[in-house]
């Protein structure tokens, strides 16, 4: 276990025994991959903030239901990822492109137009796929537990991310090399 996950681990046995604060180090710990996978889902800056709370405030209310033999983390990006789905579900239909934000995740930067076509390229790729690549990207998991955020294994993680990076990589050909 590594240390930052042995000091969630901590945190969390801390919460659960009674503390609140100590749920307050787990926010500011994870608060910026968490909104980056949520907004990487919903493209709408204030969705992404709205849901980060949820995921947060959800997180604290099943804190009770968590296994500590598996990573914090994890746990926390599948309960961000279903909740960025359910979110998107319940507004199919709306326009939620917010294309005045900057994409939280790895968009490149300095070049509008290739972000752009960064974030057009990755929006159009399959749910799982897109889900995949913007775990891969903003968090620091494992294929493991991506595959445990998303519900399934690591090796469909591994197809996920190349067929995901394949569709990158010709939609972006033009910059890529």
């Amino acid at each position: 276990m590594g240390e930052s996950a042995a000091e969630d681990l901590a945190l969390v046995r801390r919460t659960l025994a009674g503390d609140r604060q100590a749920f307050d180090p787990l926010v500011r710990r994870h608060q910026k991959s968490v909104y980056a996978v949520v907004y990487g889902i919903l493209r709408s800056a204030s969705d992404a903030e709205d849901a980060t709370q949820d995921v947060f405030l959800r997180a604290f209310r099943y804190l009770p239901s968590y296994d500590p033999s598996r990573s914090f983390e994890g746990w926390l990006m599948a309960i961000a990822v279903n909740q960025a789905r359910g979110l998107r579900q319940s507004r199919r239909g709306e326009a939620r492109v917010d294309p005045s934000s900057l994409a939280a995740g790895r968009a490149p930067e300095g070049n509008p137009e290739l972000r752009e076509a960064a974030l057009r390229a990755i929006d159009g790729l399959p749910e799982r796929q897109r889900d995949a690549m913007l775990l891969f990207l903003n968090s620091e998991l494992t294929l493991d537990q991506i595959g445990d955020a998303l519900g399934c294994s690591k090796g469909t993680v591994g197809a996920h991310l190349h067929r995901a990076r394949a569709a990158l990589k010709k939609a972006l050909g033009r910059w890529v090399s």
